[in-house]
């Protein structure tokens, strides 16, 4: 739940739509939420992540959102 807002801002954008106003107005996370527990993808997905999702304290790795 806590990706959507900076997923669906991520698809507006490539898809070069209005990101809608409600979904900006959602705040960061107050902890960082790192996609995997595993320690040695912490630091990994601090340089790895989009910079969309680590303005919201949400790190991924750089191919999260890649599709088929």
């Amino acid at each position: 739940m806590l990706c959507w807002p900076r997923l669906l801002i991520n698809l507006c954008d490539e898809l070069h739509l209005d990101t809608p106003r409600w979904i900006l107005e959602i705040p960061a996370c107050k902890e960082p939420w790192f996609v995997s527990g595993m320690e040695s993808m912490k630091a990994i997905t601090l340089v790895a992540s989009p910079l969309q999702f680590r303005l919201r304290k949400i790190f991924v790795v750089e191919n999260f959102l890649q599709r088929v």
